[in-house]
């Protein structure tokens, strides 16, 4: 598929809108990160992210957390760019 932009739709940098940057790196997902006082160490492999997300948030239901969280920050950006809320 061809688009206008690969840009991150959240961010005002010309980031490229990977999985990483949309759900890790962005601002706007450092932002719903910090709600849920979790700290995401970037420098890390993704299986290192996860082992650090399930010890930050020390419960039972961490992996139904994450995503939950990701959902949020999709449909918020779905909803920039498809209804430009």
């Amino acid at each position: 598929m061809e688009l206008d932009t690969y840009s991150c739709a959240l961010c005002n940098s010309l980031a490229e809108e990977t999985l990483e940057h949309l759900f890790l790196e962005c601002p706007f997902a450092a932002i719903c990160w910090n709600i849920i006082q979790v700290q995401i160490p970037l420098q890390s492999s993704l299986p290192e992210i996860f082992q650090q997300i399930k010890d930050q948030l020390d419960n039972a239901f961490f992996m139904e957390s994450i995503i939950l969280l990701c959902w949020v920050i999709w449909t918020e950006r779905n909803d920039l760019i498809f209804n430009g809320i």
